[in-house]
């Protein structure tokens, strides 16, 4: 049987297989805080991590650290932290495939010595607290809506062939499509073109077409935009959502339609964008919908 040590030196090398660069994962400590980043090394002792997000958790976490500090920098950086090995759950490992543009749970299996691999269904993995609160009905945060798995989002947001259904809302289609094209400018989540979680433009498909078909291919990439955060002064969603919608028969949750036929199919012009980046915005309402709706996936 193999150790602790073994088991997370095999993840780290099944991490490392399934992403060009970086050892990008997602795992839980035993008391529950959640780990996201890069692994640097494992020893007998300690899980060398990177985190990918800086917070005073960490700050003030026990575990040894060392820090890296800039000539003109005067805060200090993580450069890594030391985690004991005990602490970590070895139920909760995650990796980011970017083949399948998906997150991997690995299961180890003691009977095999192995790990068995599964994709992680809307639900499967266990939210923190915050997003298993029931949000007020006065709430006037602003509602996330179409935000799926990727490499720099969590494990329990959803990948958007779990909410597959073939010709929903046809009749209204185009107006759906058109709305969300109409969004307002709110913001930006990376400075990078979006990609499409069903390999749309994948580098594999780009070498199958012709000189004709991947410039065609690259403009509709092009459309899709940068990550750019788009709202109607309720909602905030990709402004890539609508190629999910128009390609794909993604579905979207009924109160983002009525808000939507509220407004006559229009997006709001008048917007107090101020307002809105003082009360912030939660993304509770989807990751909750997209559990409650989730479509079984043909095998």
């Amino acid at each position: 049987m193999k150790t602790q040590q073994e088991i997370l030196t095999d993840f780290i090398q099944i991490v490392s297989q399934y992403n060009r660069c970086d050892n990008e994962c997602f795992f839980k400590l035993k008391n529950g805080q959640e780990c996201d980043g890069d692994i640097e090394a494992v020893n007998e002792k300690y899980l060398q991590f990177y985190p990918w997000y800086y917070s005073q958790e960490w700050q003030d976490c026990e575990y040894e650290k060392q820090f890296l500090r800039y000539e003109d920098d005067e805060d200090e950086d993580i450069d890594f932290i030391l985690i004991p090995l005990n602490d970590i759950d070895l139920t909760n490992l995650y990796y980011w495939n970017e083949q399948s543009w998906c997150f991997i749970r690995l299961e180890w299996n003691v009977a095999q010595n192995c790990f068995i691999h599964n994709e992680t269904v809307p639900g499967s993995v266990t939210l923190p607290a915050d997003l298993q609160e029931d949000i007020p009905e006065n709430d006037k945060r602003l509602k996330a809506v179409g935000r799926w798995q990727s490499d720099s989002n969590r494990p329990y947001y959803p990948h958007p062939k779990y909410l597959l259904k073939h010709r929903w809302r046809e009749s209204e289609r185009n107006q759906i499509i058109a709305y969300l094209k109409a969004g307002h400018l709110y913001g930006c989540w990376h400075r990078r073109y979006t990609s499409c979680n069903f390999g749309c433009f994948s580098s594999e498909r780009f070498e199958k077409l012709n000189q004709i078909e991947q410039l065609k291919l690259g403009h509709e990439m092009f459309k899709m935009g940068s990550n750019y955060i788009l709202t109607d002064g309720e909602w905030f969603w990709p402004e890539g959502l609508y190629h999910y919608v128009e390609k794909h028969d993604i579905c979207l949750p009924d109160e983002f339609i009525l808000t939507m036929q509220k407004n006559s199919w229009s997006v709001p012009q008048n917007i107090d964008f101020q307002k809105y980046q003082q009360i912030g915005s939660n993304d509770s309402f989807w990751i909750n919908w997209a559990i409650e709706h989730t479509i079984t996936f043909p095998s």
